[in-house]
């Protein structure tokens, strides 16, 4: 039985288990920087979160890649580890409402307070609904701007 309400079954995703494994992070500071200027940007109410959808010649080991900055003003460093730790249990239990090949950025606003699992979670699931509506939004856009250069001219 399991003892908390989070634990469940390991996930068969990319062959691996439920873990937040070293291919599940993002660590080269020119990934860090492509995320901040090409992806999209959201604001929640204690964080910014970057999404940004990687090309098929960019895929790496995993489909789904999480990066955290979280500077020293958001609090000490008990704070900002336990932070850390709730982005990336809400990141491994939420990636596979994700797109596939999409990196995530989470930069933290200063003077964060101490956050539960499930607020966390609910910061999450309202910018991901506003992610997928930005895809949404953006792909019929980019659809009415092809078949307007492909529609035939008229006289």
């Amino acid at each position: 039985m399991p003892s908390s309400p989070l634990e469940h079954a390991p996930r068969a995703e990319e062959g691996r288990s439920g873990c937040f494994s070293r291919l599940d992070r993002i660590h080269r500071r020119g990934d860090f920087q492509i995320i901040r200027k090409e992806g999209f940007r959201f604001h929640s109410k204690h964080f910014v979160w970057f999404f940004r959808l990687r090309g098929e010649a960019e895929a790496e080991a995993s489909a789904r890649r999480l990066g955290l900055a979280i500077s020293r003003r958001s609090g000490a460093a008990v704070r900002r580890n336990r932070i850390k730790r709730l982005l990336r249990e809400t990141f491994r239990l939420q990636r596979e409402r994700l797109p596939l090949l999409c990196d995530v950025l989470v930069s933290g606003k200063s003077g964060l307070p101490s956050l539960s699992l499930a607020e966390v979670l609910a910061e999450f699931l309202k910018v991901q609904a506003q992610l997928r509506a930005a895809l949404s939004s953006s792909s019929s856009s980019s659809r009415q701007a092809k078949a307007a250069s492909t529609a035939p001219l008229r006289r």
